[in-house]
């Protein structure tokens, strides 16, 4: 993993490079498998994380245990510079282990990071979240 400070000479790696790897085969997702492995100075960040979901889950309609599946092997890529890793982490547990979707997942874990136990929302699965509660205006 590579210190916050050296990301002045990294690569960020966006969503589609990702997507290749999980969803298509040839030349393109060879090339994309090769620059991972390669363990240069690549860096990612949650929003990329989040539209890949996505993109996975409404584009390509894939079930959630393997969305789960490459969502953890990018997460847990140590070579892979990813700010809030932990936070990510935690997010996909709670998204394996429950029904909510991605973004409320990581709302939920980013919410709680800061010590804020109390969420206004008409999204009643809030309420199931633990040490979380939902309030309506």
């Amino acid at each position: 993993m590579l210190p916050k400070t050296s990301l002045r000479n990294s690569k960020f790696v966006d969503t589609n490079i990702f997507l290749e790897i999980f969803i298509r085969h040839g030349r393109k997702s060879d090339a994309c498998k090769k620059l991972l492995r390669n363990r240069q100075s690549l860096w990612t960040n949650d929003l990329v994380i989040s539209e890949i979901e996505w993109v996975l889950r409404s584009g390509f309609s894939l079930k959630r245990p393997t969305i789960c599946l490459y969502l953890g092997q990018i997460i847990n890529d140590r070579h892979l510079h990813l700010p809030f890793r932990r936070l990510l982490l935690s997010a996909l547990s709670l998204y394996q282990n429950s029904s909510l979707d991605w973004i409320d997942c990581l709302n939920s874990v980013k919410i709680k990071r800061h010590h804020c136990y109390q969420i206004y929302s008409y999204d009643r699965h809030f309420s199931k979240i633990p040490n979380l509660i939902r309030l309506e205006p």
